[in-house]
């Protein structure tokens, strides 16, 4: 995980535990912050806790192209069908689109025109 933040351009991430909970941080990085077109292509019907997972999924994906759901589910700590409803919102409105095979391919976000 370090080494893919490196990579990236990221800096190193930062884990702290107490009362045996360990808490990840990725300084620099910040998913509060909505995303431009996010907000007003999925804003109806859409809570303020499912946008906010919409945007973690953008941020992955643009840091991490081409991933497939059970990645993306491991990195939100979402289960699998959570996360291809949050696609299926996402790939409706245009943000995201699938690539490659079936069994092979991946999500990446859609170029915005």
């Amino acid at each position: 995980m370090v080494k893919d933040c490196r990579k990236n351009g990221f800096k190193s991430p930062v884990w702290v535990e107490k009362n045996n909970i360990i808490k990840l941080t990725f300084p620099g990085v910040s998913y509060h912050k909505k995303s431009e077109g996010v907000s007003e292509g999925v804003n109806e019907g859409v809570n303020e806790g499912v946008e906010k997972e919409l945007i973690e999924i953008i941020a992955f994906l643009r840091a991490n192209p081409e991933r497939r759901v059970p990645e993306i589910a491991e990195y939100l700590g979402k289960g699998i069908s959570t996360i291809e409803r949050y696609l299926k919102i996402l790939k409706n409105n245009g943000f995201i689109e699938f690539i490659g095979a079936p069994k092979t391919g991946g999500y990446q976000l859609k170029e915005q025109k």
